[in-house]
């Protein structure tokens, strides 16, 4: 992706008792991400796993570094802030897994919860019946239940939806 339009707006100044969620871009991959506060760097990787062929699987990245050199293998082109969320949402002791690095699958907070809720049952399956095929896909479904959840709103989808247009031209 040459050209990515301006992410949504957020404010100046970071709202008290909130987290970050961001986008992080790859070559072919899109991925949320929630860094720790105090360590931006640091944070949790929620993702599609997988292939078309073989289906996607939701997995969790505990403790997830981005300045290591094996999580720059390939590093991310963006990560674009998309929105602060209310704290109620996270459990950050739990999501960064006490500072140990661990693949996972199972939410730990009501963020998690709703992420995995969607389209993702396992290996060989696919995302769903719609057609969707791929992790990008993925990420907008995972946004559009956010919104209904009320944890983002709609400027987020709308803009997960413009970045993906902009993937074809």
């Amino acid at each position: 992706m040459a050209l990515v339009p301006p992410p949504p707006t957020l404010p100046p100044t970071t709202p008290p008792n909130t987290y970050l969620v961001s986008l992080l871009i790859y070559p072919n991959h899109w991925a949320y991400y929630i860094p720790s506060p105090v360590a931006p760097n640091i944070g949790v990787l929620l993702h599609a796993t997988g292939d078309t062929k073989t289906g996607f699987k939701f997995s969790i990245q505990r403790s997830y570094d981005l300045s290591l050199p094996e999580n720059q293998n390939p590093p991310p082109t963006h990560r674009i802030p998309l929105q602060w969320v209310d704290e109620r949402w996270f459990d950050e002791e739990r999501m960064l897994n006490g500072g140990v690095c661990v693949e996972d699958w199972k939410p730990v907070c009501g963020f998690e919860e709703v992420v995995g809720e969607v389209g993702m049952t396992g290996w060989g399956e696919g995302l769903d019946d719609e057609g969707d095929k791929s992790c990008q896909d993925w990420v907008i479904k995972v946004a559009e239940e956010l919104v209904n959840s009320e944890v983002f709103g709609d400027n987020v989808v709308n803009y997960l939806y413009t970045i993906r247009m902009a993937e074809w031209l």
